[in-house]
């Protein structure tokens, strides 16, 4: 059976009894966001958390006593698996609290702050088929996840999709209690019933109206949900043939591939249908892979948690996804750090290697280096040596050509001053070994004096009237050199009486 469809004045009444109260003293109910068979969902603030403004979060409010005594316990088993979906999926809302409160059971989520399809599935409107590409692989990965553990959605439709505003990623919602009741109901011993039947009419398939749904019965809903994006119009309105087939291809241009594979997902018989969300995905053009395939061997479980006492602090548990795609990322990323530091091994040993290539070389220079500066040495020392030797025999030759200079500067001036008395003369000797005399003589017989003298020094090179100039220059080894007598002085010549 359906769930009861709640009249909207009954409901309008219990909402306004829920409006600003407080549940546990911690969430407050400050809006209502629906109403269906069984309850009504809310949007409340939970006053435990402190920041302003609180955060926001989804209480939904059951009401177990209208159904089957059983329903408690199979609430409590379904609020178990809604908790470990949600921690494990990112695109699955997280269960964060499960208690009861009154007689009445409570369930508190995560909001998802987003816009469900319906914004975007409106009636009349026919979106594209890269659209409908696009929309498949996403819920489909998200169902391999749910189907794995074996958990039947059992509502897929528009109104259960969101499109999260943060990163425009779909998330799937309202798995919620009811809908997700057990397998079984006991009514006596030894005698069981079917599932309670539980969908949407246009989105729910004949096995699943019959209460036993099964996993290709989420695929139906998705592809009932996939023709609604592509024709504009609603599920239940769309014809089907004497066989239950939906009729659907005569209404929009599609290609007959993507229509091949809808049509397969909303086969009457589940026996035709895909077997597996796997079988979907890769059929669809790209033969997309899901993440969640092929189930692990699963570990004991668990010891299971007392939800009646169920805080949000649960929420921050880290529960492991088991996929496949973040175990290659995990050893692709380890392959690749391995080759960064084999990389860096390379690089410090290739510098270490330069380095050492560059120390030899300059130990090779400097030891050249040395051995030219000790030759230079050598060579300056010698040139050196040389240069102290010249001037030692420079200034010996220097000084005994003074000394010969010296002397004969004194012998001049002895014989002058001896032969010419009150004459004023002046005896000079020059550098490069020449003697000079020069001066005044005011006798006329003191220059006969002079003429005669001439011819006995050595040197005399010229007598004038009034002055007398003798020069007598030294050889290099300090004796005189001897006049030419032949060669008279042409001033004595002329000066003689």
């Amino acid at each position: 059976m359906l769930g009861e469809i709640v009249p909207k004045s009954r409901a309008m009444g219990v909402s306004r009894t829920m409006i600003g109260k407080t549940l546990r003293h911690r969430y407050k109910i400050i809006q209502q966001l629906g109403a269906g068979g069984f309850g009504e969902t809310f949007l409340a603030e939970d006053l435990d958390i402190p920041v302003t403004p609180k955060p926001k979060c989804v209480v939904k409010r059951l009401q177990p006593q209208m159904m089957h005594p059983d329903i408690q316990r199979l609430f409590q088993k379904e609020a178990e698996t809604l908790y470990r979906l949600g921690q494990d999926h990112d695109q699955i809302p997280k269960l964060y609290a499960y208690f009861e409160e009154n007689g009445e059971f409570y369930l508190i989520q995560e909001l998802i702050d987003g816009h469900d399809l319906t914004k975007e599935l409106t009636p009349g409107k026919q979106l594209s088929e890269n659209y409908v590409i696009k929309l498949l692989p996403d819920v489909l990965e998200i169902l391999a996840f749910v189907h794995q553990r074996n958990v039947i959605h059992r509502d897929i439709k528009s109104a259960n999709i969101m499109r999260r505003k943060r990163d425009g990623k779909l998330v799937l919602i309202d798995f919620g209690t009811v809908k997700e009741v057990g397998t079984t109901l006991v009514n006596t011993p030894g005698l069981t019933t079917r599932t309670i039947a539980i969908g949407t009419p246009g989105y729910m398939p004949s096995e699943q109206a019959l209460g036993k749904p099964k996993l290709s019965s989420d695929i139906y809903a998705l592809g009932m949900t996939a023709i609604q994006a592509l024709t504009g119009i609603q599920p239940h309105q769309l014809p089907e043939d004497n066989d239950g087939e939906v009729i659907w291809r005569d209404r929009v241009a599609v290609s007959d591939s993507l229509a091949d594979i809808l049509t397969k997902m909303v086969r009457y018989d589940f026996r035709h249908r895909y077997a597996s969300v796997t079988e979907v995905l890769q059929a669809l053009p790209g033969s997309v892979t899901p993440i969640y395939t092929t189930a692990p061997s699963p570990p004991p479980p668990p010891p299971a948690p007392n939800l009646y006492t169920t805080t949000a602090s649960q929420s921050s548990v880290t529960a492991p996804t088991g996929s496949s795609a973040k175990i290659a990322q995990w050893v692709t990323a380890g392959i690749a750090g391995f080759l960064v530091i084999l990389g860096i091994i390379a690089l410090v040993a290739s510098a270490s290697f330069n380095q050492a290539k560059q120390s030899e070389a300059k130990n090779t220079i400097a030891s050249q280096d040395t051995k030219q500066d000790a030759t230079s040495q050598v060579r300056r020392d010698q040139l050196n040596a040389d240069i102290r030797a010249r001037e030692q025999r420079n200034k010996a030759g220097g000084n005994e050509q003074e000394r010969a200079t010296g002397d004969l500067q004194s012998e001049v001036r002895s014989k002058l001053e001896a032969n010419l008395t009150g004459s004023q003369l002046n005896v000079d000797a020059t550098e490069d070994g020449v003697i000079t005399v020069t001066g005044t003589i005011p006798k006329e017989a003191d220059k006969v004096k002079v003429a005669s003298l001439a011819k006995q020094i050595k040197g005399v090179k010229s007598v004038n009237a009034d002055k007398v100039t003798m020069a007598a220059a030294t050889n290099k080894d300090g004796g005189n050199k001897a006049p030419d007598a032949s060669k008279p002085s042409p001033d004595t010549t002329k000066k003689s009486p």
